[in-house]
């Protein structure tokens, strides 16, 4: 019997009941845990890109105020970043970064391009569930390149396998990969992925279940995030500063477009989170808004009394 073989790493039981661990190291208070797997879902081109994009920039600023945080995420530790992007190519990648450097500093600029990576993946062969030799060095030179990074983007997840989505066994599988990665690298492993038909028809994108695809892909993730459009009730619910003309009234049907809702259902290492709300500005670049229910009087409203309540 090969006595060399490892199926695992052993938990120190007697470590656990004589003396106190650190805390769970988590990107942000909320967020994904270094070493795990999470998700970002929503429908197309509702802004997952940008905004994973936005959170790449922020865990790869190093400066310590965090200037290049435009999303008030609020990062605990910055480090190396590596961007996989399988949907868009590298001019409209450029463009999305330049249309962010219009929301931070420059001091930040230098550590940002020391920090992060980003590689497109358009036109190149990229499958982690093939067996094939090619396929077989992929991984292992992840595991190799970034390990001691803060945080891996695969996006969309769709793209990096050729197997069925809808394969609960072959999703599972692909889970165990990312978790490979995760686990030799020390880095937050996160994918995007889009939702079903019948949740985006029903504005449904923040149902825990909405991801397309089979149940592995909800359920084996340790954090699963959502991006999601203001709906039709929403804007006449809320109001909002940034885009309204007159704060008094709700945001609307027209305007409502620029709205996205950003909320956390699954999350295996920490307490609830409280939905959050981003409004577009120029470029698509998105910022933290505080909304208001229209019925609270402008006084109230000043007081900041009733904020951003999802």
């Amino acid at each position: 019997m090969d006595t060399n073989i490892i199926i695992g790493k052993k938990v120190d039981i007697k470590k656990a009941f004589t003396s106190d661990s650190p805390p769970l190291d988590c990107l942000w208070e909320g967020g994904p845990k270094a070493g795990s797997v999470g998700s970002i879902v929503g429908i197309g081109a509702v802004g997952k890109s940008t905004l994973m994009l936005q959170i790449a920039i922020a865990v790869a600023s190093s400066c310590e105020n965090r200037l290049a945080d435009i999303l008030q995420i609020k990062i605990t530790k910055p480090g190396k970043v590596l961007y996989l992007s399988a949907e868009d190519d590298v001019d409209v990648i450029t463009k999305r970064l330049e249309a962010i450097r219009e929301f931070i500093e420059i001091k930040t600029h230098e550590a940002i391009i020391e920090n992060l990576t980003i590689l497109s993946t358009v036109g190149y062969y990229f499958d982690l569930m093939s067996q094939d030799t090619i396929n077989d060095t992929h991984i292992p030179y992840l595991i190799e390149k970034y390990k001691g990074a803060r945080l891996i983007i695969f996006d969309t997840i769709s793209r990096f396998h050729s197997k069925s989505e809808n394969d609960n066994g072959h999703m599972a599988q692909l889970i165990v990969k990312l978790e490979h990665i995760a686990q030799h690298t020390g880095a937050a492993v996160l994918f995007l992925h889009h939702i079903g038909k019948t949740s985006a028809r029903e504005a449904r994108g923040d149902d825990q279940h909405a991801p397309r695809g089979a149940g592995a892909l909800t359920e084996n993730p340790r954090w699963g995030a959502f991006l999601q459009k203001m709906t039709s009730a929403e804007s006449q619910k809320w109001g909002g500063k940034t885009i309204n003309d007159d704060e008094t009234k709700p945001i609307g049907d027209a305007r409502r477009g620029f709205y996205l809702r950003f909320g956390v259902p699954k999350h295996n290492y920490g307490p609830p989170q409280k939905d959050r709300w981003f409004v577009r500005q120029k470029g698509g670049i998105l910022v933290p808004e505080e909304l208001w229910p229209i019925t609270t009087n402008n006084k109230e409203k000043k007081q900041g009394k009733i904020r951003n309540e999802g």
